[in-house]
């Protein structure tokens, strides 16, 4: 939607589409038609819709400012240190970053807020244990084989113990 309001000034309301969902809507002045977020080209900060970007004009694009952090493609408030220090364990909500779920165990990843543990394993008490999986049964298992030695035992000890009863 275009509004004048001079003659040379333009206003172009931009509503941003990130993940299917409609995160703001933001008013800026600029000629492009577009959002520009973390990582775009840039001329001017104006173009930086992000909360807390800027244009950097060494690169021409947008970035965080100094008082945040790139985090999940956004930048977020604090320090990245600060943040990925709070330890959370498999299962828990509040994740941030998988840094935080690996503290909890190793290999946990972060996936929409919550820790999940690798691959093959399932949370539980704040741990992770490895999943108990159906396997087909297999064939019952052979008493061992009696190799040459214990063979030739066995056979002696018949020889003179024919009952097989107890001796002793």
């Amino acid at each position: 939607m275009l509004v004048r309001l001079e003659p040379l000034v333009t206003q172009i309301y931009v509503i941003c589409r990130v993940q299917l969902q409609i995160l703001f809507a933001s008013m800026i002045s600029a000629p492009a038609h577009h959002c520009k977020t973390l990582a775009s080209k840039c001329k001017t900060s104006e173009e930086c819709t992000g909360k807390g970007e800027y244009c950097n004009r060494g690169s021409g694009k947008c970035w965080c400012l100094s008082t945040h952090f790139v985090l999940g493609g956004k930048c977020k408030p604090g320090n990245y240190e600060v943040i990925s220090a709070f330890l959370i364990y498999p299962g828990q909500s509040g994740c941030e970053d998988s840094k935080q779920c690996a503290k909890g165990y190793p290999g946990a990843i972060c996936n929409q807020n919550k820790c999940h543990c690798p691959k093959g394993f399932k949370a539980k008490a704040f741990s992770c244990f490895k999943s108990k999986r159906y396997t087909p049964q297999r064939k019952r298992s052979q008493p061992p084989r009696m190799n040459a030695y214990d063979q030739i035992s066995f056979t002696e000890k018949q020889k003179y113990n024919p009952s097989g009863l107890p001796t002793g």
